[in-house]
């Protein structure tokens, strides 16, 4: 099998074909991205927001000297669990 170099017209076509799918995308396809990634990508800022929400919380409380500073995770800890969940979950068919 040989090498063959790029064809000079191939880049343009390739980012005219990115530019289409931009296009097609929408804002919430552009912040979250297509097709298959789109997804997994809401899970992971879940998992992410999860965590930081509960930190915070938690943080303040204790700093706070509150009587239970950790009764957040009872309501973050299934948001982020059922999140890693579907991300280790999905099938790849």
């Amino acid at each position: 099998m040989a090498f063959l170099p790029p064809q000079p017209g191939s880049n343009k076509q390739d980012s005219n074909n990115l530019d289409v799918a931009r296009l097609h995308a929408g804002f919430i396809g552009k912040f979250f991205g297509t097709g298959q990634n789109g997804p997994v990508n809401i899970a992971g800022i879940c998992i992410v927001l999860g965590l930081i929400t509960g930190l915070v919380i938690t943080g303040g409380m204790i700093f706070a000297g509150k009587n239970n500073p950790y009764e957040i995770w009872k309501y973050v800890s299934p948001i982020i669990t059922g999140a890693l969940g579907f991300i280790f979950g999905k099938s790849s068919s």
